[in-house]
């Protein structure tokens, strides 16, 4: 029946991708302590909610593509480009946990490495700053929030700001470590290239949300 009706198919999509949505705020949110303190099999669980999120999202995409096929007006075909545009931003925060983050907690395991101080304080406000980014553009899509949506993408300056001050930190501390020194210091600043990265794909889902902004350079972090 949901089906026959493109607003219905299409407010039932919208309540699935919250539910993507909640999957993968809740890794956001779990990650940095996983990630800089956890065990192996805190890891091994972080890793594995990603399969739930990977299942949600085939299932959302299959069905945007049926919807797709249905009569549909110019404004229900941008919504549908919006969400499908939502799922995989999604998805791929998750991959990046799931593939990227994940494999840096084993290697702060088998290098015997410690995150404290200065260094912790950085990623976690940075983590905070991304982990809100995310639920903002995601309320923005749910909601139709233009103005919070162009906020999300205006918040890239912030973003760059703190990875900034976060790397310097790492450089500072770089010129006084030890024999871990070099190592640590490659970890910090790949959780902040991977915290930027996720960043950059909740930029994408509010992008979906103000299509009239074409001059935004939402070109991926380096």
């Amino acid at each position: 029946v949901l089906l026959q009706s493109p607003a219905l198919a299409l407010a039932a999509t919208r309540h699935e991708l919250a539910r993507l949505g909640l999957r993968v705020t809740a890794m956001l949110k779990d990650l940095l302590p996983i990630i800089t303190h956890g065990s192996r099999a805190q890891l091994h669980q972080l890793k594995h909610q990603d399969d739930d999120v990977d299942a949600l999202h085939l299932q959302i995409v299959h069905y945007l593509a049926r919807t797709a096929q249905l009569s549909l007006t110019s404004h229900e075909q941008a919504e549908l480009v919006q969400l499908l545009t939502t799922a995989h931003a999604l998805e791929n925060i998750g991959d990046l946990i799931e593939t990227n983050l994940v494999a840096l907690g084993k290697k702060r395991i088998r290098l015997q490495l410690e995150v404290e101080g200065g260094s912790l304080d950085h990623l976690y406000t940075l983590q905070q700053a991304v982990t809100q980014a995310v639920q903002d553009s995601l309320q923005a899509v749910g909601q139709q929030q233009h103005a919070l949506a162009l906020a999300v993408i205006e918040r890239k300056r912030q973003i760059v700001q703190l990875a900034q001050a976060a790397t310097q930190h790492e450089t500072a501390l770089f010129a006084q470590a030890g024999s871990k020194g070099l190592q640590r210091y490659t970890f910090n600043n790949d959780i902040i290239d991977k915290l930027q990265r996720i960043y950059y794909h909740a930029r994408q889902i509010a992008q979906a949300v103000a299509p009239l902004q074409p001059r935004l350079n939402l070109e991926e972090p380096q």
